[in-house]
């Protein structure tokens, strides 16, 4: 149940931004009482939290794997391995937010 509750607000988040979460509406998507949502998050700030947790795992999990797919040339230095490197974060970073836009914000 807690992970529906997170798509679903991951998904009123989307469509209303902030200002328009919130756990009435989430329930009501859900079709469970509002005060079932309180067993899984102890309120709206909770929620967020949750999220924004979310956000960062899953961006780092992206980074991580554009990280396995550095190709540095045979006999490049430690200075050139870290500039790959830091450009491969970034890119994969930047891929992962196009990716989820809503999930930036």
């Amino acid at each position: 149940m807690e992970e529906t509750i997170l798509v679903t607000a991951e998904h009123r988040l989307a469509q209303d931004g902030a200002t328009g979460l919130g756990l009435r509406s989430i329930a009501r998507d859900i079709g469970i009482a509002p005060s079932a949502v309180y067993r899984y998050f102890d309120g709206i700030d909770a929620l967020l939290t949750a999220l924004i947790i979310r956000a960062y795992r899953d961006q780092t999990a992206e980074v991580r794997r554009g990280l396995e797919e550095v190709s540095v040339p045979a006999g490049a230095s430690a200075t050139e391995r870290a500039v790959e490197e830091v450009v491969t974060m970034l890119v994969a970073a930047r891929r992962w937010a196009v990716v989820n836009p809503t999930a930036t914000h």
